[in-house]
């Protein structure tokens, strides 16, 4: 609970490009839908979190969430959807993940299904072997993808929160990131999409939070340190990403950094920020801009061009 009082606190607010991090969609899923125009839209849910209302091996609610959102996704049939972390609560038990699998096999295999680690997934403090037993279940844990003329960047944002855990996987990374982009803008791509477990910030791109940021109540949890920040989002400005989406907050915050706007979703489980119902949103991409719009999930449009 006092978690939950912190963060409505809150200002209202190697590894080959290519890898889908999807067993379905390395299997060879029907490729995404895009228009004629180059037009196209996905679906990102965010921490799906089972396990997180009861803190506890009680999954009813979470799972019921779950439920309908795929319910949604289905109808809506988009190009594909993003599950951006926290798939499960902690622990990490074998029940917890089997229901996650399952449930996330409920989307309709037409629909490329793209998973990334968050902090209860890999930990707060990730190890080598917790990443490994990630990798192991649900492949690459950052990766690159293109649909249309867009470029999505999947990055395990928990290697870069705590960049001294696992130094050597997070050079990896960034050597990664560095050629990753440097290739996209190259085969001049209509836009770059980096997608994240973690926000790079919330509001300010130059705050600093106090305190312990492995601390919960503390703002600095919910955001990268701003000296590593600053070192990401540079490199994002230089090839001219203009959105970066995550979660981890359970709450919609909205940023910009220069360019660059930073959207933070809420949750599919359980929203712990006044003013954001559980839900879903829905990114609209077309050659020349990208936009979005969160909506509760009892209050879904009934298409996408809704």
């Amino acid at each position: 609970m006092e978690r939950r009082m912190f963060v409505k606190g809150l200002a209202a607010a190697t590894l080959a490009a290519g890898w889908s991090g999807s067993a379905r969609a390395q299997a060879g899923a029907a490729k995404p839908g895009v228009g004629e125009n180059g037009s196209f839209a996905f679906v990102q849910l965010a921490d799906t979190q089972l396990g997180f209302k009861a803190w506890s091996d009680d999954l009813t609610h979470e799972v019921a969430q779950f439920e309908r959102a795929i319910a949604h996704v289905n109808r809506l049939q988009p190009s594909f959807v993003m599950i951006s972390g926290d798939l499960v609560n902690s622990p990490r038990t074998e029940e917890k993940l089997s229901t996650f699998d399952r449930l996330r096999a409920m989307i309709n295999p037409a629909i490329p299904v793209h998973v990334q680690p968050g902090n209860h997934d890999v930990g707060l403090t990730p190890t080598a072997e917790s990443l490994a037993a990630y990798r192991a279940r649900y492949g690459r844990d950052f990766y690159s993808f293109r649909v249309g003329g867009t470029h999505f960047v999947n990055l395990n944002s928990q290697i870069i929160f705590v960049a001294a855990a696992l130094p050597e996987e997070t050079a990896a990374q960034w050597a990664w990131l560095k050629r990753d982009l440097a290739a996209a803008r190259a085969e001049g791509v209509d836009h770059i999409v980096v997608l994240a477990h973690y926000p790079w910030f919330l509001e300010d791109p130059e705050e600093d939070p106090e305190g312990d940021p492995l601390f919960h109540k503390n703002r600095g949890y919910y955001m990268i340190p701003r000296a590593t920040r600053r070192t990401y989002l540079a490199l994002l400005a230089e090839y001219d990403v203009r959105v970066t989406f995550s979660g981890h907050v359970h709450g919609n915050v909205y940023g910009r950094s220069g360019a660059m706007e930073m959207v933070t979703s809420g949750p599919v489980s359980v929203s712990l920020h006044e003013g954001t119902a559980e839900g879903l949103r829905i990114v609209r991409v077309t050659p020349g801009a990208i936009t979005h719009t969160y909506h509760a999930l009892d209050a879904v449009p009934a298409t996408l061009a809704g």
